[in-house]
């Protein structure tokens, strides 16, 4: 894909990335800036530029684990730095030959290529491209029309359902337990035969193999197999049976434990790993077989705040990889931190679907705002007042959700609740793009605030 991308939005999304990277080496975050010259290398590098990138990475990674046991670091962060300039130099000069005119800095402004910032971040840009690719040619990777499954003796139907699923996007699977988000997951990897409807992966395999489609599909579930190996013999296992071998295995390994941070558990046995790393480890598992469809079920439950939006990060890299986006299916119940991620969104309720489509659909849905308030006030509060335009107010853990017939910002919203105003408050959040609004106009009897389990 990197070969049919227009020259002028190539250097584009070059600037960008290479601006951000600047950016974060002069705030002194230069691991999160390693982090995006990868993407960056991936994209528009070769072989010899990967590597350097993994050994600045594994550099890093050993400097953040010294500092982590105050020790003090063997590893110079300027060199380092100095380093990865040099590649991004290389990535963006007309002729690849570093010189130190191509990172000069414009002093006027302290940092950064001379010149306007370009507007969008470069993830943005991936996605731009990404999504003109997708609608300019190419079928579905997943088309699923009318597709239904029924459990014996009628216990539970899911379906039917009808989407698509592109190349490079995210979808986000929500709903309670019991809800069929599972069930719905096994049928898209191949896991569970559909009683009814169909399922294709016409962008996978054009004549329809099973055997070529699952070869470009991994299916990670939220309950983990252990294995008696230790780490890295587990990866390098996994990498042959994708056909990566010799010093390709070794590098391919190498490389996805520097960019994942587990070099220093690599000799640890997997049940020796908290849960985050844990989920780390099972994600580079099915990425070194490179799969073009990853499938998550449950992938953020045991995970804390930081460790989530890490993860979700690493989702978004691979979807935004220029030279081989993953298209990515995960199901889950942390809306707030999800809806960041997602490109489509389905929500289920009793194994059928109440919604189905981008976050921009979602507003279309709803009559007026809706505001999330988080404090002391209470349903019965709003029994004792009238409120133009309030057309229901919903308890949520921690406050209450107010509905209204007409759009409204949050300071219009204060100048409406009155001598409410004066009711401790502690947080008020518009929710009207929100599929917490859907949850909540369907009459959803799920988790609305990211507390599920499963």
């Amino acid at each position: 894909m990197v070969d049919q991308i227009p020259e002028q939005q190539s250097d584009r999304i070059k600037r960008a990335a290479s601006a951000e990277i600047e950016d974060l080496i002069a705030a002194d975050e230069v691991l999160e800036a390693l982090k995006k010259l990868r993407l960056l290398v991936a994209d528009f590098g070769d072989t010899e530029q990967r590597s350097q990138v993994t050994l600045l990475l594994r550099s890093m990674n050993r400097a953040k684990s010294e500092e982590r046991g105050g020790r003090t670091s063997t590893v110079n962060v300027n060199d380092v730095s100095q380093s990865a300039l040099e590649l991004v130099a290389q990535l963006i000069s007309s002729d690849g030959v570093w010189s130190p005119e191509a990172t000069a800095r414009d002093p006027s402004r302290g940092q950064g290529y001379q010149g306007a910032r370009p507007a969008p971040d470069s993830d943005q840009l991936r996605r731009q491209f990404i999504q003109s690719r997708k609608s300019s040619s190419g079928p579905s990777l997943v088309e699923a029309d009318g597709l239904e499954r029924q459990f014996p003796n009628g216990r539970f139907c899911l379906g039917p359902l009808s989407f698509k699923l592109g190349t490079g996007e995210v979808c986000v699977v929500i709903g309670k337990n019991g809800s069929g988000k599972s069930t719905l997951l096994r049928l898209v990897a191949g896991r569970l035969l559909p009683t009814a409807g169909s399922l294709s992966y016409p962008a996978l395999s054009p004549t329809k193999d099973w055997f070529e489609i699952r070869s470009k599909v991994q299916f990670l579930s939220s309950r983990f197999f252990g294995t008696r190996a230790g780490i890295r013999p587990t990866l390098e296992f996994a990498a042959s049976t994708a056909g990566k071998l010799g010093s390709d295995n070794e590098r391919l390994v190498d490389d996805y434990l520097a960019r994942y941070d587990l070099e220093r558990y690599a000799s640890r046995q997997w049940n020796e790993l908290s849960d985050g790393y844990l989920m780390r480890f099972e994600l580079v598992r099915a990425l070194v077989s490179s799969p073009e469809l990853l499938i998550l079920d449950e992938p953020l439950a045991n995970l804390d705040i930081v460790a989530r939006l890490s993860f979700l990060s690493d989702l978004v890299e691979l979807a935004t990889t220029i030279s081989k986006p993953t298209s990515v299916v995960l199901s889950t119940h942390h809306l707030d931190e999800a809806e960041l991620v997602a490109d489509k969104i389905l929500i289920l309720e009793r194994g059928a679907c109440i919604f189905s489509g981008t976050k921009a659909d979602v507003r279309q849905r709803s009559p007026g705002s809706i505001f999330h308030l988080v404090g002391d006030l209470t349903r019965a509060a709003f029994g004792a007042v009238s409120i133009r335009g309030l057309r229901h107010v919903s308890s949520i853990l921690g406050g209450v959700a107010l509905h209204f017939d007409d759009f409204l910002t949050v300071a219009q919203l204060f100048e409406r609740l009155g001598v409410l105003q004066n009711e401790h408050i502690v947080s008020v959040t518009d929710i009207t793009e929100s599929t917490k609004s859907i949850l909540l106009n369907d009459g959803y009897s799920g988790p609305v605030d990211g507390t599920g389990d499963g």
